[in-house]
């Protein structure tokens, strides 16, 4: 039965990949390039986790940095259900848990990315509260060209070990 779902899935992937390569075939050359994005607009997917998806914030995604450790948790916390309130604004936050020692992120899935353009200067910015003497937190962007290839990863200054709300900056 496993055999025959992976064949039947590579199957679907590959009628998948021709569609798309044949509907880009007949787009026009050169490509259109997107417009600039709006200056002082919060250009993330529901950046403060208010807005609620089928388990998660909508827009957003755990990931496990070590798939053969998934001894942590990450939650999507709703204010007013433990008794120290890690909530900056609003009412919703999203935590982690016990991370094991490569980590958890919280991650927008490739659907939300955004679509950056040359020249452009970006900032981005998130609240971290730390409640343990161990582990350190920081933000990252992964820089993708338009063929999904790393370009670039800056990641922020780092908030470790027990402290109030600190705001990460790139």
């Amino acid at each position: 039965m496993d055999a025959a779902a992976r064949k039947s899935a590579s199957a679907a992937a590959h009628v998948c990949t021709d569609m798309l390569l044949t509907a880009l075939s007949f787009a026009p050359k050169p490509f259109p390039q997107p417009k600039p994005n709006a200056t002082g607009v919060n250009l993330v997917f529901n950046p403060s986790f208010e807005t609620a998806g089928d388990e998660n914030a909508e827009g957003w995604c755990i990931g496990w940095l070590d798939l053969n450790d998934k001894t942590g948790r990450a939650e999507w916390y709703r204010a007013g259900t433990h008794w120290d309130k890690p909530v900056k604004q609003g009412a919703r936050s999203a935590m982690v848990l016990w991370a094991p020692e490569k980590g958890i992120e919280w991650r927008q899935p490739w659907r939300n990315a955004l679509r950056v353009n040359p020249g452009e200067v970006y900032r981005a910015s998130a609240w971290v509260k730390s409640r343990t003497e161990k582990g350190r937190s920081h933000l990252t962007l992964e820089l993708s060209d338009t063929n999904y290839h790393a370009i670039s990863q800056p990641i922020s200054n780092e908030v470790e070990g027990k402290g109030d709300w600190t705001e990460l900056k790139l």
